[in-house]
């Protein structure tokens, strides 16, 4: 297959395509040290096979590992750990595999399932059609067969893709038994954590209280208006999560708050995304909504608002695919103020 780091990275897309919505690029640097196998248990979880050469790399800002042959015929294994986003593994294998078609001597590849849970992973298998015939001669980065899929463990999304240019069953079957091994095992059924966070302007009397039950935190903040900030993101769902508490000069009506911060958002995201906005009501809070193509499907994201003295406050909420809106208000009734 013709471009390997490119077809690597079209499933990464899938699995979190938030990446590819800033517009990420596949790349390659800052490898680490290369290690051998042999049984060896790598920092993935993965026990790597006798005769494979483990080296860490960066592919579009997201750790790598690849994995070549220590004598032989050589061979291509990347194995990728990212954050997921939203959908299921079988979504984003098949998103990668109608990708690569056009390239594929197999008109129709079917999906495999990876664990006897065929909703734990999925993988498929291809021929380069260019590279197909007698006598064809690969060139530098390009493979005759490969195989790629991806699973779940907990908040991530593992991919991996298998190159080769010899027979077609070696090394995919030593790369499949090693990701099976770990994507296959038991995981732990925990509860869902509650991240909860109280959001404040200080020349304003109110607090907002957010109880996010499977949010994760990632980052939060003082903004330079006065006022604070969090990101959180939900692994199980895809839900993506920014809040802000903003102090205002007078106190607005929601419906203000939104003309005042989302107006600028829509209009640039129109023009530069293709984004399609309309406005609504729920409940207390006016929205703003975008929907933005990306990978195929819809990132659709709610901008809501609520007017309060001396103050707006805005919970931004982002998620891929076909959300239906009461999921999206769902979450506002996360946001409590006193």
């Amino acid at each position: 297959m013709r471009g390997s780091r490119t077809l690597h990275f079209v499933l990464l897309c899938a699995v979190a395509a938030a990446a590819c919505h800033t517009g990420s690029g596949p790349s390659n640097s800052g490898s680490g040290p290369s290690s051998s196998g042999g049984g060896a248990v790598d920092e993935l979880g993965l026990r790597v096979p006798e005769g494979w050469k483990e080296t860490p790399k960066d592919m579009a800002g997201m750790r790598t590992f690849e994995f070549h042959p220590t004598s032989g015929p050589d061979f291509a294994v990347r194995v990728t750990s990212v954050r997921a986003g939203g959908g299921q593994p079988r979504d984003w294998v098949d998103a990668a595999r109608t990708q690569v078609k056009p390239q594929s001597l197999e008109p129709n590849p079917p999906l495999e399932s990876l664990c006897p849970d065929p909703n734990v992973g999925s993988y498929f298998s291809v021929t380069d059609r260019n590279l197909a015939a007698p006598g064809s001669t690969p060139g530098p980065d390009d493979w005759r067969y490969m195989t790629q899929g991806a699973f779940r463990r907990g908040s991530q999304g593992i991919t991996f893709t298998v190159f080769s240019n010899g027979p077609e069953g070696q090394p995919k079957e030593k790369a499949l038994a090693m990701i099976r091994e770990l994507a296959c095992a038991p995981q732990s059924a925990a509860a869902p954590s509650v991240l909860e966070r109280d959001l404040r302007v200080p020349a304003a009397g109110w607090v907002a209280h957010l109880s996010l039950p499977g949010f994760e935190f990632e980052r939060d903040g003082e903004l330079d208006v006065g006022g604070q900030m969090l990101q959180a993101s939900n692994p199980e769902t895809g839900f993506e999560l920014s809040a802000f508490s903003m102090q205002q000069a007078d106190s607005p009506s929601s419906e203000q708050c939104r003309d005042r911060v989302w107006t600028p958002i829509e209009t640039k995201f129109a023009h530069d995304y293709k984004s399609e906005a309309r406005t609504l009501q729920s409940g207390e809070w006016a929205v703003g909504e975008l929907n933005t193509p990306a990978q195929g499907k819809v990132y659709k994201s709610w901008h809501a608002f609520r007017g309060l003295e001396r103050g707006c406050f805005e919970m931004h909420l982002s998620a891929l695919g076909n959300v239906p809106d009461s999921d999206f208000a769902a979450l506002l009734a996360a946001a409590s103020f006193r």
